[in-house]
């Protein structure tokens, strides 16, 4: 998960010693939330718009 993410903050044709540290850690952090909103959906806490609307302002937040 951490790979798709900061290869997808760089473009699919970043060469990995464009990714810093600080990219791992965004990416990871990324990837919890993800996970987080994943188990809601699936557990029927929140809907798929919910879901992804969740993703789209936790990103948005932490990439600023």
């Amino acid at each position: 998960m951490t790979s798709i993410v900061t290869h997808a903050m760089h473009g699919t044709a970043a060469d990995d010693d464009a990714i810093t540290d600080e990219d791992v850690v965004l990416a990871r952090v990324i990837g919890d939330v993800w996970l987080s909103a994943l188990v809601a959906w699936v557990t029927g806490r929140s809907t798929a718009p919910e879901t992804a609307q969740h993703m789209e302002t936790a990103v948005r937040l932490i990439l600023r």
